[in-house]
């Protein structure tokens, strides 16, 4: 989760992610969902989805900027 006006680097977060979990980079690959599995992981069409209260249980990294943040909106 990266704040709207934020910009997000999918290499950065993949190297940071294998150095933290010691699984190869090359083991992350970040892409949109296709709308079917979107809805079949999340419970949410495509276009509404939140990270939190999912159907199926999903890693959410959240970047350090937004837990700075008093109040955190999503929508």
């Amino acid at each position: 989760v990266v704040q709207y006006a934020a910009s997000f680097s999918a290499m950065s977060l993949r190297r940071i992610l294998a150095e933290r979990s010691g699984t190869p980079k090359n083991n992350f690959n970040f892409r949109v969902a296709a709308a079917d599995a979107c809805l079949a992981l999340t419970g949410f069409e495509h276009g509404a989805v939140t990270p939190f209260g999912t159907a199926t249980a999903l890693p959410v990294v959240l970047s350090e900027a937004c837990l700075a943040l008093d109040t955190l909106w999503m929508g």
